[in-house]
């Protein structure tokens, strides 16, 4: 469903972004491998919690804070 036919922005996306990602999206998002956000979170430098003790998700505030210092190993 789109709320505008002209700029075909799907509404679910405009009114509920979503506030956590899994390693995988952030690895996309951070233009990175998987791997390297693994080490991030290892190294304490991504803050990441397991969801249902299987999962890591991380809150995009951490991970736009993770991308505007840009850590290197």
């Amino acid at each position: 469903m789109f709320n505008d036919s002209q700029n075909q922005i799907p509404v679910n996306e405009e009114r509920n972004p979503k506030k956590t990602v899994s390693i995988t999206e952030a690895a996309q998002i951070n233009h990175v491998t998987r791997q390297a956000i693994y080490i991030a979170i290892k190294q304490q430098k991504l803050r990441a919690d397991k969801k249902d003790s299987k999962r890591w998700m991380i809150d995009r505030n951490d991970l736009d804070e993770y991308r505007k210092h840009r850590y290197s190993r």
